[in-house]
């Protein structure tokens, strides 16, 4: 029999490290592109010129692997999921391991530290999600206490419901106005109205 889940939240990943990294590709290239020049411009022996192309070549060969590395390790955060349903939790590691499922009930805690969301399992594994941290410790937390739970369908519903009673809010305004203009009729304005509240 296959049981019927309803998705209550997702974490979302971030990662905040690029800036930096792209920082010390172009520093490092740059110091390589100084040291290429300063030894083919110099008066200098062909030994300095020699050793000036390879400090271009080893500032640059770091800068750009240093960047790639940080490609790859982006890669792996944003390839991450989080997906908490009403009774488990599973999660899938970027790399080639790591990955789980649980229930919530092996959750040892959660807690929200430094707007970073931390699961502690009872597998000995500590799990950090960046973005969504409120919403991820706020369902986390009302499953471990037992309380209900709206899922993400239930929610999206809500809003859709929410934004038409809205939006008809707005028309019979729009109509009201008319009809204070004197632009349309009172029977007009009525027969908008209805349509629109029981439509």
């Amino acid at each position: 029999m296959e049981k019927n889940h309803k998705l209550l939240a997702e974490g979302k990943f971030e990662y905040d490290r690029m800036g930096i990294s792209i920082a010390i590709a172009v520093i490092l290239t740059l110091l390589g592109i100084v040291s290429l020049i300063v030894g083919l411009t110099g008066g200098s022996s062909t030994s300095v010129k020699i050793a000036c192309i390879g400090w271009f070549i080893m500032f640059t060969g770091i800068g750009i692997i240093s960047l790639v590395s940080r490609i790859n390790e982006k890669n792996q955060v944003l390839s991450r999921s989080l997906k908490i349903y009403d009774d488990e939790i599973i999660y899938v590691s970027g790399g080639k391991s790591g990955s789980f499922q649980m229930k919530v009930s092996e959750l040892n805690s959660v807690e929200i530290n430094k707007g970073k969301v931390v699961l502690n399992m009872d597998r000995s594994k500590t799990i950090t999600f960046c973005k969504n941290a409120v919403e991820i410790n706020d369902v986390l937390q009302a499953l471990r206490n037992g309380k209900p739970v709206e899922s993400k369908e239930e929610k999206a519903t809500k809003q859709v419901v929410v934004n038409n009673a809205r939006s008809n809010a707005d028309e019979i305004r729009k109509y009201k106005a008319l009809l204070d203009e004197g632009i349309i009729s009172e029977e007009e304005f009525e027969a908008k109205k209805n349509a629109l509240l029981n439509g």
